[in-house]
Order: C-alpha cells, then structure tokens, then sequence
C-alpha cells in the first residue's frame, strides 16, 4: 500500500466497498455525471444551493434549490425543472 499511512489504511478499511470514497482519496474525480439527479445535487449543495441529502431523488428540496440557481442566472428559465440549459449551466459554473 505504497500511497497508505496508516490513518488511510483505517479509512480504507473502515469503507472497503465505497468506490466513491476510494476515488476521492486518490484525487480522482469520482462525481457523477450532472446528468444524474445525484450529480446535479451534489454540484448545487457545493454551491451553496441546500438540495439536501444527495440520494439522487427529485425532491422538494432539490426543486427549490434549481429554483434558486435558475433565478441568479437570468439566462435561464425559472421551472424548478432540471432541463438541459440548466444542467450545462450548473457544470460550467461548478467547473466539471
């Protein structure tokens, strides 16, 4: 385990089947695509868009949380809807 100390092999041990968390202690991008609700919930909480928990569900939340990022991008019509011009705003605006 050249790369592993140990307070990474814990972490490894403590999430063995986590391949989202192994990604990110390897600095891989391991997001998922915008395109998946997941993706798009994931981006607008780091944006400070409160989406809730990401579980790759439409919720309320998640509506009202595209709501919001609709509205500070005046390009883009205020559905609640995650259509496409949204999605490709969010990934350009969170960088990937």
């Amino acid at each position: 385990m050249g790369f592993a100390n140990r307070q990474t092999r814990g972490l490894f041990r403590k999430f063995p089947k986590s391949d989202f968390f192994h990604a990110l202690l390897l600095g891989l991008d391991a997001l998922p695509p915008v395109e998946e609700t997941s993706g798009l919930q994931y981006r607008l909480n780091n944006l400070n868009y409160d989406c809730g928990p990401v579980n790759g569900i439409m919720t309320p939340a998640t509506r009202e949380a595209v709501r919001a990022f609709q509205s500070d991008h005046p390009t883009l019509a205020v559905t609640g809807d995650a259509d496409a011009p949204t999605r490709e705003r969010v990934r350009l605006v969170y960088g990937h």
